[in-house]
């Protein structure tokens, strides 16, 4: 008997090369290399090209704009922080785009509470809902990271992600450590995309490619798992230390 595959086990390719990739040491590229790079990504059938930064420079953001301009297959998503002005920017670059993206993302770890943003927890968490509605008002492909999410506290975490996603990611909240460090243990930049929340329910991770321990790796999946089955109502109320 033929099975037809569903939707559910589809991967979904979401490529950073444009804008997490260029900052490798050596990586830069130029407008028309990262035009290139965007055309054969395009053309490989890449689901999700995350073409840049446009608030970081006005060359970020042309080659972003101008590679929304020319896709014809792919979504092209930009990357912004929480602030409004950075959203707009990116709402703006991405514009021309059939399909296009804002990838929104906020610091929600003690640490990076304390000590970068400078803002209480409340704080975070009405700026989440405040920048993904942001984002949500430019297009209807909103992406929400938790940044430094494997050293966030478990119940905040949670909160923030069904905040974002009731605020209009839908179902796009991902796990971000771009420094690497959870609980003292370092791995790849890791992040995992929550496909759908309801029976059924599945998540979808991706990490980068340096060379780190599979065990360490998969630990780092635990945390991920464990807010996805609260979020689907499956979880225990707590998470136990070291669980």
């Amino acid at each position: 008997m033929t099975t037809t595959p569903s939707d559910q086990d589809r991967v979904i390719i979401f490529d950073t090369t444009l804008r997490d990739g260029e900052q490798c040491p050596g990586a830069t590229m130029t407008f028309e290399e990262k035009l290139n790079v965007a055309a054969t990504l395009d053309q490989m059938g890449v689901d999700v090209i995350e073409a840049g930064y446009p608030f970081a420079s006005d060359g970020d953001f042309e080659a972003v704009r101008e590679i929304a301009k020319r896709s014809k297959n792919a979504v092209i998503c930009g990357l912004s922080r929480a602030a409004h002005k950075d959203i707009d920017r990116c709402a703006e670059a991405i514009k021309p785009a059939e399909r296009g993206r804002i990838h929104t993302f906020l610091s929600t770890s003690p640490v990076h509470m304390k000590y970068k943003l400078q803002m209480e927890s409340q704080q975070v968490y009405e700026m989440v809902i405040s920048s993904v509605t942001r984002a949500r008002n430019h297009t209807g492909d909103v992406e929400w990271s938790a940044e430094d999410a494997t050293r966030t506290e478990f119940d905040f975490l949670c909160r923030c992600i069904e905040a974002a996603i009731k605020a209009g990611t839908g179902r796009k909240a991902k796990f971000l450590n771009a420094t690497g460090v959870s609980d003292g243990r370092y791995y790849a930049d890791d992040g995992i995309e929550i496909i759908n929340f309801g029976p059924g329910s599945g998540a979808q991770g991706h990490a980068a490619n340096e060379s780190v321990p599979i065990a360490q790796m998969a630990e780092a999946a635990t945390i991920q798992l464990d807010v996805v089955r609260r979020l689907v109502g499956t979880a225990r109320e707590t998470r136990a230390p070291g669980g």
